[in-house]
């Protein structure tokens, strides 16, 4: 599976162009079965670029997650856009990224210190900004 990183346009409701250029790509090495990932690696300038696996929301709502799988459930849960960082380290760095006009984004945190940390960061600089942040614990632990 390849992902491009970099924030993408809505041309229209539901519409998504692709960026001009793009930063970086993360590269996942699935199973045979699709279950599972084999390898991961990022390529490219990474930090401050999102992984845009849907748009925001009619209510200007986004999710982050550290990984392109819980961000993927929780948009097909939830109806919020999506994005993904890659890593810990990266999702904290994602606030520049979020534009304006989002009323809320909902940050799901996993389960170890980095992720903590990360969301910790994430939710200081949105909050800074005026922008409303909710977390949640990524697979309800």
């Amino acid at each position: 599976m390849i992902a491009a990183f970099g924030k993408v346009e809505e041309t229209a409701p539901g519409i998504l162009k692709a960026p001009d250029k793009v930063p970086a790509v993360h590269l996942t090495h699935l199973a045979p079965d699709g279950r599972s990932h084999l390898d991961k690696r990022m390529i490219g300038r990474v930090s401050g670029h999102p992984l845009v696996l849907a748009p925001p929301n009619d209510g200007l709502g986004i999710a982050i997650a550290e990984g392109i799988e819980d961000a993927l459930s929780i948009h097909q849960a939830t109806g919020l856009g999506a994005w993904a960082g890659g890593s810990a380290g990266h999702m904290a760095k994602l606030g520049c990224a979020v534009a304006d006009c989002i009323e809320c984004v909902t940050l799901a945190e996993d389960a170890d210190g980095p992720a903590k940390a990360a969301c910790d960061q994430l939710s200081a600089d949105l909050i800074l900004r005026g922008i409303e942040v909710r977390r949640f614990r990524a697979g309800g632990a």
